[in-house]
């Protein structure tokens, strides 16, 4: 058995008992901090994917209302440009040098 009288085997006993429960809160320190970051983690990850798909949704719908803006103006140029064409054909048919007899035969 353990001679208890000597007080540096009890001191040596006393250090192995307080370094075994310092090694044990250790552990139970580290796994409840370890737990923490990993919710902590997963948490910021799921916030980032969310926010990456709400940019993802309005670039689309941004890109799509641009395309259709971008379709619109092209449309109105070449409906103006349609337009002064047709104006300059009329005042061609109308102009005053015509010949007075012009377009009767038909």
């Amino acid at each position: 058995m353990i001679d208890t009288s000597n007080p540096t085997i009890i001191a040596a006993l006393v250090a192995a008992i307080v370094t075994a429960l310092v090694g044990i809160v250790t552990l139970i320190v580290s796994l409840i901090i370890n737990q923490r970051n990993i919710r902590s983690e997963a948490s910021l990850a799921e916030k980032k994917f969310e926010f990456d798909k709400e940019i993802a949704n309005r670039k689309f719908d941004y890109d799509r209302k641009f395309h259709l803006y971008q379709r619109q103006v092209e449309l109105g140029e070449e409906l103006t440009a349609s337009f002064l064409e047709a104006v300059e054909v009329v005042r061609a048919i109308r102009h005053p040098a015509a010949y007075a007899t012009e377009g009767k035969t038909r």
